[in-house]
């Protein structure tokens, strides 16, 4: 129903958050699918990260530049615990991980909050 319009808005961040409670307001059912999102995202999501995140690096599947850019989408917390893991993994290329993740947040954000209002 109209909750699956809220789930499925952009990457239900805090700027996205704030679309929803604007447009529809968060007692609403865009409103509880966002906020559903927010919260399963906010306290499964950074687990889920850093096991991926980790595993991946582990068994070589993925660059780990591509992993770090990865672990830019998301909220803050999510990028910490995923860059943390993805550090243990590969200790050697510390600071370009963290300068990758921290570029695609600061993009993930700007730009999903722009396609949201515009599009």
């Amino acid at each position: 129903g109209r909750e699956a319009i809220g789930a499925t808005f952009s990457i239900a961040r805090e700027p996205n958050l704030a679309i929803i409670a604007d447009r529809y307001t968060l007692k609403s059912p865009e409103g509880a699918g966002v906020m559903g999102v927010y919260v399963i995202g906010t306290l499964f999501g950074t687990f889920i990260f850093a096991i991926l995140a980790s595993l991946f690096a582990s068994i070589d599947v993925f660059d780990p530049r591509a992993l770090a850019m990865a672990c830019g989408i998301g909220s803050g917390s999510m990028m910490a615990a995923c860059t943390g893991a993805l550090t243990e993994v590969v200790p050697s290329m510390k600071d370009e991980i963290l300068a990758l993740a921290g570029a695609s947040n600061l993009l993930t954000y700007a730009t999903g909050l722009y396609a949201g209002l515009f599009i």
